[in-house]
């Protein structure tokens, strides 16, 4: 197998990849993060969950040393980073615009979260970002629960903080690769074949299905496999 690392990845190199090779596999994942639209959002110490556990990764870990943190979001990523946070010294509290119950992160990496000492906001919904030139406070207000759904009550609170990492999700970046893609940007493949819509290129993993379990990407690359030998091979 040749590994080549710290190669571009886009239109070009895809059409290059399509005329030396027989077939190509894309597994880019949902490596962008979706980003908070609210006021402060740019301010100094505002980051996303997807880049903190990135740099951690690579060894640079931020100096959180008594520092305040505020989480935004609700799943598994959102527990990932302020459990990453709590290690490194800080105060950290996840803020969810959802009650417990509400909360798509699984029930043991809560109880272990809260075991850690992470601290949880329910029904809280963030409206602004406020600093000199850096997160100092996080407003938020507070939320009712009506059918089933969030709703604004008027009443707001405010939290201070040295940090906020927003966790609300991620996304597919393409890079200007052309597939026939879903509504949310994922691409669309035929299954069980796992072939897009250029018919040398298959593709799976959380490019195909949205941010998911790692074995769902491993099975999804099992399976192309599969199919790649299947197309390599006439008859």
């Amino acid at each position: 197998i040749n590994v080549h690392l710290e190669s571009p990845v886009g239109t070009d190199e895809m059409k290059a990849l399509s005329e030396t090779c027989d077939a190509v596999f894309v597994a880019i994942g949902a490596h962008a993060a979706k980003k908070l639209r609210l006021p402060g959002i740019d301010a100094k110490g505002v980051i996303s969950a997807v880049d903190m556990l990135r740099s951690i990764g690579d060894g640079v870990y931020p100096d959180y040393r008594g520092k305040k943190i505020a989480v935004i979001g609700g799943g598994n990523v959102a527990i990932d980073v302020a459990r990453a946070a709590v290690r490194l010294g800080a105060k950290t509290t996840i803020v969810y615009r959802r009650d417990r119950d509400a909360m798509p992160a699984a029930d043991d990496e809560v109880e272990e979260a809260i075991a850690e000492g992470v601290k949880f906001m329910f029904l809280a919904s963030p409206v602004e970002i406020t600093g000199e030139g850096k997160a100092e406070t996080l407003k938020v207000e507070v939320m009712e629960l009506k059918a089933g759904k969030p709703v604004g009550t008027g009443k707001f609170e405010t939290l201070p903080v040295s940090a906020v990492i927003s966790a609300i999700g991620q996304k597919i970046d393409l890079n200007g690769m052309d597939f026939a893609t879903g509504a949310k940007g994922t691409v669309n493949v035929s299954m069980p074949s796992y072939q897009t819509s250029v018919a040398d290129v298959f593709a799976g993993g959380d490019v195909v299905t949205g941010p998911k379990f790692a074995i769902d990407a491993i099975a999804a690359g099992k399976e192309g496999a599969i199919s790649i030998h299947r197309y390599v091979h006439p008859g």
